[in-house]
């Protein structure tokens, strides 16, 4: 089923595909290797679609493929949760964000998650930018503001609030408003100055800057080990991985 060479023989490959996407279905947030991340994005999609057939074949199927133990049971959260979460949805389960290189062997590295899930990293971005634009624009955010946001920033307002329930919505503009709070209380009296009239479309808070910018994945000197999750990386730029200096002589 594997057809992607990950340097490992047939059953490794099958039973590290069945691993990955069970720990996806149960934790509906894994990281993992770039080219291992792709491969168990496909495994995940499928399932999920067999899943929403809810035919006996396809039951079995998936109950088969996926493992259960003590602790989690994948099967079981992909019928009585993920299921009814995509019923709309017509593909794309799933989605990839680059994490930068591991720490040793510079492997690239990725976090793979369920679409709409508890920790989704992309709405957390969304939540941090819509609260930034509005406090650029001196104004406290509502739903009924969202013309004050940037165009790109309303397009992807609108696709992610488009398969929420209306509980979901008042909990994500909730959140937004939380964001604010802390934004002001991090800066003590507030923003240190607003953008000028000149520049009401300017996309970046004007207050002091606090020196090169932190991509997602890299660690600056004074992080501690510890730190590094998704979310918290999730501040800085995602962006591809850089090549590496070249070895060969000029």
């Amino acid at each position: 089923m594997v057809k992607q060479h990950l340097h490992y023989n047939k059953q490794n490959k099958q039973m590290l595909m069945r691993n990955l996407v069970s720990q996806l279905f149960h934790n509906e947030q894994i990281t993992t290797t770039l080219p291992k991340a792709k491969e168990a994005q496909k495994f995940a999609d499928r399932l999920i679609t067999k899943g929403k057939n809810n035919t006996s074949k396809s039951d079995s199927l998936a109950n088969s493929f996926l493992i259960t133990s003590l602790t989690q049971d994948p099967f079981n959260k992909l019928k009585n949760q993920l299921v009814d979460r995509y019923k709309d949805r017509q593909g794309g389960y799933t989605r990839l964000h680059l994490l930068g290189n591991r720490q040793g062997d510079n492997a690239p590295r990725a976090v793979l998650e369920l679409v709409d899930n508890p920790r989704d990293i992309k709405r957390e971005v969304l939540m941090r930018t819509i609260a930034r634009e509005s406090l650029l624009r001196k104004t406290s955010w509502s739903p009924e503001k969202s013309n004050i946001l940037r165009q790109l920033t309303q397009i992807n307002l609108s696709k992610s609030l488009r398969y929420l329930s209306q509980e979901e919505k008042d909990t994500f503009h909730q959140k937004v408003l939380d964001i604010q709070d802390r934004i002001l209380a991090e800066s003590q009296l507030g923003l240190r100055r607003f953008d000028s009239d000149r520049k009401p479309q300017s996309n970046t808070l004007t207050w002091p800057s606090k020196g090169k910018t932190v991509y997602a994945g890299e660690r600056t000197s004074g992080m501690a080990k510890s730190e590094g999750s998704p979310i918290s990386l999730s501040k800085g730029v995602f962006r591809k991985s850089r090549k590496g200096p070249s070895n060969k002589l000029v």
